[in-house]
C-alpha cells in the first residue's frame, strides 16, 4: 500500500516556541496515561484499550519526528572551534605517515590522548570549513 509522505516543518521558531512545542508534545503523552488511571479507576474497559492504543500510536509518532536546529554558533563556540582548529597535531605533516609510537613511546595512554587530541582538532577543522569560517591564521 502506498502512502503520502507528510513532512512539517515549522520555520523561524525561536528557543522559547521550539521548547514549548516539545513541552505541549511530551504533556500531550502526560495527560493520555493520566486518563488511562481515571479510566481504570471507573471501570471504563473499552476506554482503556482506546488509550493504550492511542499511546502506542502516538510513540510511533514522536519516533519520526526529528528535531534540527539551524541556527548560528555564537562567538564563544566559534572561538573555542576557532582555537582547536588551529592546534598543531600529527596530522598536520602531510608528507609523512602517522606512526603513534613515534609520539607516544609506546604508552598507551599517551597514544589515547593524542588520538583524541587529533581527532577534536580534526573536528574542529570540519565543523568551521562546513560553516565557511577560517581557522588558519
Amino acid at each position: 500500500m502506498d502512502t503520502d509522505t507528510h513532512t512539517l516543518i515549522i520555520d523561524g521558531l525561536d528557543d522559547f516556541e521550539a521548547e514549548h512545542i516539545s513541552k505541549i508534545l511530551s504533556e500531550y503523552k502526560q495527560n493520555m496515561l493520566e486518563a488511562k488511571l481515571e479510566a481504570i479507576s471507573a471501570n471504563d474497559e473499552n476506554r482503556v484499550i482506546w488509550i493504550e492504543k492511542h499511546l502506542v500510536w502516538h510513540e510511533n509518532i514522536m519516533q519520526r519526528i526529528s528535531w534540527r536546529w539551524h541556527g548560528k554558533m555564537n562567538e564563544t563556540l566559534i572561538k573555542k572551534l576557532k582555537q582547536l582548529a588551529s592546534s598543531e597535531c600529527f596530522f598536520d605533516d602531510e608528507d609523512e605517515n602517522v606512526t603513534v609510537d613515534d609520539y607516544s613511546g609506546g604508552n598507551q595512554d599517551d597514544a589515547f590522548n593524542i588520538g583524541n587530541h587529533a581527532g577534536e582538532v580534526m573536528l574542529a577543522r570540519d565543523i568551521l570549513n562546513h560553516k565557511g569560517i577560517s581557522w588558519k591564521e
